[in-house]
């Protein structure tokens, strides 16, 4: 029995849920290019499902592995990925596709593409 808004669980920002972000990305690109700046830099803990985990050569030849996830309960239409992160290479092989998977991230930058558009995050725990 207390306030959701104050958690003093040490972060300095509220919880960011997904639900207000996905309204945001409904709608048209520059709505969502004016909504971004609100978003940028914040911590979130959120629960999706794996939709693709790619291996990629960057940067000086070194393979990384990024994680794409759906944030959406299964359904029509709702396969998109809505967010993707870089994972260690070790976890990639662990992670199948529609399985369930927690992280914590802050929210750097987004793409937009046919399916809409994608946050690229900056993971910082994989649960």
């Amino acid at each position: 029995t207390g306030l959701a808004a104050c958690d003093d669980s040490g972060g300095n920002t509220a919880e960011l849920a997904f639900a207000p972000v996905r309204e945001a990305m409904d709608k048209d690109a520059q709505a969502f290019a004016a909504y971004f700046p609100a978003i940028k830099g914040k911590a979130v803990s959120w629960t999706g499902r794996v939709t693709e985990v790619s291996r990629q050569r960057g940067d000086a030849y070194i393979e990384a592995a990024h994680l794409f996830v759906a944030m959406d309960p299964p359904g029509p239409g709702k396969g998109a990925a809505d967010v993707t992160f870089q994972i260690p290479l070790s976890t990639a092989a662990k992670l199948q596709v529609g399985q369930p998977v927690s992280y914590v991230g802050v929210i750097r930058e987004f793409d937009r593409s046919d399916d809409g558009v994608i946050l690229k995050l900056e993971l910082k725990q994989l649960n």
